[in-house]
């Protein structure tokens, strides 16, 4: 496939992912559920002490930053919408596309036995792959099923911060895969600070580390 249509159809797909999720995104669903209405008023609050804090604490449980910031500066976009949080999640879950595209054609890239920045880690070398596969094709669906999976879908409509680390994934294991088959720190240091930033999107994100040790591992 030409880098041209590999290009157009994330395009396509990065377009279907934006269209489901700001389809009548101001009357499906319908009102705001209360995590929303918290956060926006979280978010009007912190611009109006001027006061900017790394967590905000509540009886049941606080809330990460993140979802926070970004919430201020869709109501700063949109000029004070009250549904601004949704605006925000979903343009973030539509970011998440071609972030995953790019991820994974890294990821698959790795199979066509290229010189893997690891291989002086390892006792023998890493065998080339008889018949490697086109990383972009791969990657293109692997996109796709991501744009129309409808839990996550629907999750990124109802302005819910569960779906954030989603973001930060591709941005960590994407640079790992470039940092093991090019080498260069770069592309770890990106992975490295990607795993920390993450830790300020979700309580879900706490397993990233985790999730980092075993591909390692692997």
């Amino acid at each position: 496939m030409t880098k041209a249509k590999v290009w157009f159809l994330l395009g396509l797909t990065t377009l279907l992912a934006a269209g489901l999720r700001f389809y009548h995104l101001d009357r499906l669903p319908p009102g705001l559920w209360f995590d929303e209405a918290w956060v926006s008023l979280q978010a009007r609050d912190v611009v109006a002490n001027g006061v900017y804090p790394l967590y905000f604490a509540a009886d049941f449980g606080g809330i990460h930053p993140l979802v926070v910031y970004l919430t201020v500066v869709a109501r700063w976009l949109t000029h004070n919408d009250p549904l601004a949080i949704r605006y925000a999640i979903a343009a973030a879950g539509v970011l998440t596309i071609p972030l995953t595209f790019l991820s994974l054609r890294a990821i698959f890239a790795l199979e066509d036995g290229g010189d893997w920045g690891i291989r002086r880690f390892l006792p023998t070398s890493i065998p080339k792959s008889p018949n490697p596969r086109d990383s972009s094709d791969v990657a293109l669906i692997g996109a796709l099923v991501l744009a129309i999976t409808f839990p996550y879908l629907l999750l990124n409509r109802v302005g819910f911060e569960v779906t954030l680390p989603a973001v930060f994934s591709p941005l960590i294991f994407g640079p790992l895969a470039l940092a093991w088959r090019e080498g260069g720190r770069r592309h770890y240091l990106l992975a490295g600070l990607a795993l920390g930033a993450s830790l300020y999107a979700y309580y879900a994100a706490r397993l990233l580390p985790v999730a980092v040790i075993g591909v390692v591992l692997w």
